[in-house]
């Protein structure tokens, strides 16, 4: 399912013509910030879970693995970052999935810390953790 639903002309646009929007839009922006000459990139979305986790996690705290979501069903939406990232040379993608997923599933906890507070948004707590992480990912900046 599509992440984001692009409008044209007061009109929600089709699945395809949405993501085609997405990506022009995205790539565009892209363009522009690295014009500037400054090292730039972008995070594809991360897994969207299948339910609401808080609330699995919550009603589950003894069986976490039923708040999983299988990689196969979290990982199916549009990658629009990734196709506007690889049409602009010189942007880094960054995949928090390694940092989201094991090789089959999508925790809903990882390390004691819940993953997901809204759909498919991240907990700050469980960002926090990621920062090492991410520090590792991104690109030098330019002086």
């Amino acid at each position: 399912l599509p992440t984001y639903r692009p409008r044209e002309d007061g009109k929600r646009l089709s699945g395809g013509a949405s993501d085609e929007a997405m990506v022009e839009g995205y790539a565009s922006t892209l363009r522009k910030l690295r014009s500037t000459g400054a090292a730039v990139a972008l995070i594809e979305d991360v897994p969207h879970p299948n339910k609401n986790i808080p609330q699995c996690v919550s009603r589950s705290l003894d069986h976490l693995e039923k708040c999983a979501t299988p990689r196969s069903k979290a990982l199916d939406y549009p990658k629009v970052n990734t196709r506007a990232a690889n049409q602009v040379e010189g942007v880094r993608l960054i995949d928090p999935t390694p940092v989201a997923c094991t090789e089959k599933k999508c925790p809903a906890v990882i390390g004691d810390v819940l993953v997901y507070r809204n759909g498919a948004h991240l907990t700050a707590t469980y960002v926090r953790t990621l920062t090492p992480w991410l520090d590792k990912q991104l690109p030098e900046p330019h002086r």
